[in-house]
């Protein structure tokens, strides 16, 4: 079995693994895990040699202070250094990119678009408490059968 793995690396984002069938097979939350617990959940799914992680390429705001875009940096490199140290293979999904293919009407506010998102996460994956926090990693791990052309 094939599994897609969507991660948000926001400090409060997660990790959500997707089995080909597309049932959620597991979460882990940034937000209540630590460094070590996100190893051990990277290992777990990573030794199936069947997972492809789908990474949610960020980057800074001009608006940022210096201190919340050194942490915003430091989490997205230490996600990728952990996938490519584990030989996960990896897409970068810019944020543009998954939303486009989700066809969702344009957003009025940030505030907004998050809604819409566990909204429709919630409807996707009616089974798991999906939260503001969770959310965008499940619909980032369906980029799997997309990108590769699957479904």
């Amino acid at each position: 079995m094939r599994y897609w793995m969507g991660i948000d690396p926001g400090v409060k984002g997660a990790s959500v693994v997707l089995n080909e069938h597309l049932v959620v097979e597991e979460v882990f939350s940034f937000a209540k895990g630590d460094e070590t617990g996100w190893l051990h959940f990277i290992e777990k799914w990573g030794d199936t040699g069947k997972a492809t992680a789908f990474l949610e390429r960020v980057h800074s705001f001009p608006r940022m202070g210096v201190r919340s875009a050194f942490t915003f940096g430091h989490n997205f490199g230490f996600l990728r250094g952990s996938l490519m140290g584990l030989r996960v293979p990896t897409h970068l999904v810019k944020p543009v990119d998954w939303q486009t293919g989700l066809n969702l009407p344009k957003r009025k506010t940030h505030a907004d678009q998050k809604r819409r998102l566990l909204s429709l996460a919630r409807q996707t994956f009616p089974s798991t408490k999906w939260t503001l926090d969770t959310a965008d990693a499940a619909l980032i791990a369906m980029q799997g059968p997309r990108v590769l052309g699957i479904r």
